[in-house]
């Protein structure tokens, strides 16, 4: 399971009606190159971002910029 890991975008941008894709490690080291969608509309991650995968939706993985995730768990 992917979610709760965080990647590379490798092939973006990324934006919720824009899949791209990402570098994500499982908790063994392999590496897996799922399609992405951000997970909100307001949402782009360029290319190279750090992302944190939040949710499966079918075969697609849904993703915020890692660092949103620690703004909004530092307030």
């Amino acid at each position: 399971d992917l979610i709760a890991r965080t990647g590379i975008v490798n092939l973006g941008p990324v934006e919720a009606d824009s899949a791209g894709r990402a570098k994500v490690e499982d908790k063994f080291g392999n590496a897996h190159f799922p399609r992405i969608r951000a997970a909100r509309a307001d949402l782009k991650i360029e290319q190279g971002a750090k992302i944190l995968v939040v949710d499966r939706v079918g075969s697609e993985l849904t993703v915020v910029p890692a660092e949103l995730r620690a703004l909004e768990n530092a307030r």
